[in-house]
């Protein structure tokens, strides 16, 4: 598994005499394009990796002695680049001290997991790393921000901003 816009290559050795070399990708055979490059080298190699680029690699090799040899396959999976969380739901006024208040995004495609953060003060209770979560708030206002994440990139995260309101007597009875 490799991260999206990073480069990565495939190498066979062989002996015999007179080698020829040719790649193929789930069973078509490849040219040197865009970026691959080494499809009838002992070396392919593919920069930058796109998610188009996931599939099963081998290579026929050729010689002086027939028949040509097939390697194994080489399986490459792409870990793809994030987008941006979507629009944040829960609320945005809150009460000091309230308990169960929930903020959600919709799931982020590709996305493994989620960091949040919350004013101090404020605590998560629950679904630390998922695309929701249940917060006990504080006494000060501030922004609850989410950003999804995989093995390989960070998405741009979203923020929601939230007031506090409490109950109080200003002035008490004379």
């Amino acid at each position: 598994t490799v991260c999206q816009g990073s480069s990565v290559s495939f190498s066979v050795t062989a002996t015999g005499g007179g080698l020829t070399y040719r790649w193929r990708k789930n069973n078509v055979d490849l040219a040197d394009a865009g970026g691959i490059s080494g499809a009838t080298t002992s070396v392919l190699t593919i920069d930058p990796v796109s998610a188009a680029d996931a599939g099963s690699y081998t290579v026929r090799v050729s010689g002086a002695c027939t028949p040509p040899v097939v390697s194994k396959v080489a399986a490459l999976k792409v870990t793809k680049a994030l987008g941006t969380a979507g629009a944040m739901t829960g609320p945005t006024l809150v009460c000091a001290g309230k308990a169960g208040l929930v903020y959600r995004i919709a799931p982020v495609a590709d996305a493994t997991g989620y960091t949040w953060t919350v004013p101090a003060g404020a605590r998560i209770v629950s679904g630390q790393g998922k695309a929701s979560i249940s917060v006990t708030w504080g006494t000060e206002p501030g922004d609850v921000t989410v950003a999804p994440r995989n093995s390989c990139f960070t998405g741009s995260s979203v923020t929601r901003s939230v007031s506090v309101s409490a109950l109080e007597i200003t002035q008490q009875p004379v």
